[in-house]
């Protein structure tokens, strides 16, 4: 079976603007994060022709000092890149919602010719709604919104992702109203609830919804909003992206979430857990084989 792991997401900040209860990351332990080094050589092991996207996360990457810095060598790896970030830093100076540390401004014109895709979540259309799901900030929705005001004035493709769970799946079409006047939001990617990671399985009752819900109201959607030609809505289950990406910490640690991958559909029962599968250190040349045979082939060596 062709597992078709294609999709790479590098964490390169262990800190955050906001907390998310259905969070399904795994936060490293080891306060010292991987280098921009460790990162250019280890991508530098990879066909990018084989990757269809990288996605540089965290955390927040906008909490790294030298974000900048490093998409720069990034980019000239020929690689597609996605930057995920909530994009608090893109206003102002803040403190991070994790450690308290002072995140200074990130000038959103420094992306362009960086990335080719800045996704920034919008996971409900009032502040109440948001919260449900992430919290760290007063005003969070406001916030979102102004980011999206401010992106609107740069140069970058924006796709606004948002996580399809319990407490917003029947308000899709209030999200829609607000992004549809954005004119550089070109995607809207909704993804269905995964039970994963430590946050995401302890909080699954709360949060999740079945795929019959998900792809119902995610058809709903697409029936009843405007035509518009500009934005490309994207609706993915939970089995659609199962096996679908391998994941590298701030540690260096490369790992997926310990799921089945005999099956190609998604069992609750069986496939929910807050555990996962390490693979190696994408430090460490003797677990790049390793790293690499899952990255291209969805095969666990080991």
């Amino acid at each position: 079976m062709d597992i078709n792991t294609k999709h790479l997401i590098i964490a390169v900040a262990n800190d955050c603007f906001v907390s998310c209860t259905g969070c399904y990351n795994f936060w490293a332990k080891d306060k010292k994060i991987i280098s921009n080094d460790d990162i250019i050589n280890f991508l530098n092991q990879i066909d990018s022709d084989k990757i269809q996207k990288l996605t540089i996360s965290g955390g927040d990457p906008l909490v790294r000092s030298d974000i900048v810095q490093l998409l720069t060598r990034i980019k000239k790896l020929n690689y597609r890149v996605n930057l995920d970030t909530v994009g608090t830093a893109f206003m102002n100076d803040t403190l991070s919602n994790k450690n308290k540390e002072y995140i200074t401004y990130k000038n959103p014109k420094d992306f362009e010719g960086l990335v080719d895709t800045l996704g920034i979540p919008l996971d409900g259309a009032d502040e109440q709604t948001i919260k449900t799901f992430r919290t760290g900030r007063e005003n969070l929705f406001s916030e979102q919104v102004r980011i999206l005001q401010v992106l609107d004035n740069i140069n970058i493709k924006v796709c606004v992702n948002t996580v399809v769970h319990r407490q917003n799946v029947y308000k899709l079409q209030d999200i829609y109203e607000i992004i549809k006047g954005f004119q550089k939001v070109k995607q809207w990617q909704l993804f269905q609830y995964m039970p994963i990671g430590v946050l995401g399985y302890k909080n699954r009752a709360t949060f999740s919804i079945t795929d019959d819900v998900f792809v119902e109201e995610t058809n709903n959607l697409k029936k009843h909003v405007e035509c518009n030609d500009c934005l490309n809505i994207v609706t993915k289950t939970k089995t659609q992206r199962k096996n679908l990406y391998l994941l590298v910490d701030t540690a260096g640690y490369a790992w997926v979430p310990k799921t089945s991958i005999e099956e190609n559909f998604w069992n609750n029962n069986h496939i929910s857990n807050d555990k996962r599968i390490i693979l190696g250190n994408i430090k460490n040349h003797k677990d790049l084989d390793n790293i690499l045979c899952f990255l291209y082939h969805g095969i666990l060596v080991k």
